[in-house]
């Protein structure tokens, strides 16, 4: 995994976090974070977590990689789900689940 990889998400003031009325904004918000960080595949469920490997360890890939190994599935779509809980007032009540993936959340 890069070390571009370990940085946390951006978090919103108070003021532009999702409170259910400033969808537009603040959905156009976090498409433009995760176009940038590479992980918009994450958020729309069109990188699917790879199966296990029990070989050798793959290569490193990019955050912007459709292939990403297991252990960087994990990360990159934690990260995608922490930008969005961060980014919540009130994550739970608002129904963002993190238990599954960003997609589901």
């Amino acid at each position: 995994m890069t070390s571009s990889g370990l940085n946390m998400p951006p978090m919103f003031n108070d003021t532009d976090k999702f409170n259910r009325t400033n969808w537009p904004t603040w959905s156009n918000n976090i498409l433009s974070i995760t176009t940038l960080k590479g992980t918009t595949g994450y958020l729309d469920g069109t990188i699917a977590k790879p199966p296990k490997n029990t070989s050798s360890p793959p290569p490193e890939t990019p955050w912007n990689s459709p292939n990403p190994s297991e252990v960087e599935w994990e990360t990159r779509n934690a990260w995608t789900k922490i930008l969005l809980t961060f980014n919540t007032k009130n994550p739970v009540g608002l129904g963002i689940d993190i238990k599954g993936t960003a997609a589901d959340a």
